[in-house]
């Protein structure tokens, strides 16, 4: 058989290939769309401190100290770095994720608290960065617990407009307002 007659046998039973093409293409869109959805990423990095800078051409000389790994490391590594990735992938508000984490941590870690904030009759939902400091036993006897929590907001959202020129150029009072608030809680003694 050649070419030619392959050909001659397809345009003879084109209502089969063409039935069969778009049965197989149906089951393949129904089986992909009823699936859950799975992703999987794994990665590598390789990094090599002794070669010279790719886009200057140089070794730069923070580079060539001996702690220069070690600090990448603890940054990639970092607290701060996993919430920001977090918050920028939305994990926070996945429940299956959120589920894995309380499995993984017991519920330990860092939390938001969330509210409402009301200044000057302004009322604006503010989401608290908190976290639990530390637990300790006193000299009385009683539990101790350090939270910790902070916000950021912008003043002029919520009507608070004053400020002032200064001499040297500039204003008083930026936008930003920095919220710390730190709690020092005494675990109740059971009667």
């Amino acid at each position: 058989m050649n070419l030619q007659q392959f050909l001659l046998i397809l345009r003879a039973r084109y209502k089969l290939v063409l039935l069969v093409l778009l049965g197989t293409v149906t089951a393949t869109l129904g089986v992909s769309l009823v699936l859950p959805k799975q992703y999987t990423a794994t990665t590598s990095v390789v990094i090599d401190v002794k070669s010279p800078d790719p886009v200057i051409g140089m070794m730069l000389p923070g580079m060539a100290a001996p702690g220069y790994m070690a600090t990448q490391i603890d940054i990639i590594q970092s607290d701060r770095v996993a919430q920001k990735v977090v918050k920028l992938l939305k994990l926070d508000a996945n429940p299956t994720v959120r589920q894995q984490w309380m499995e993984a941590t017991k519920g330990k870690g860092k939390l938001e608290i969330v509210g409402d904030l009301t200044l000057r009759g302004t009322t604006k939902p503010v989401t608290l960065d908190a976290e639990m400091v530390g637990a300790v036993d006193d000299p009385w006897g009683n539990k101790r617990m350090g939270f910790s929590a902070r916000a950021k907001i912008d003043r002029m959202e919520y009507g608070v407009k004053w400020n002032k020129l200064l001499d040297a150029g500039g204003f008083v009072a930026g936008h930003d307002v920095d919220i710390q608030i730190e709690i020092e809680s005494v675990m109740k003694k059971a009667k």
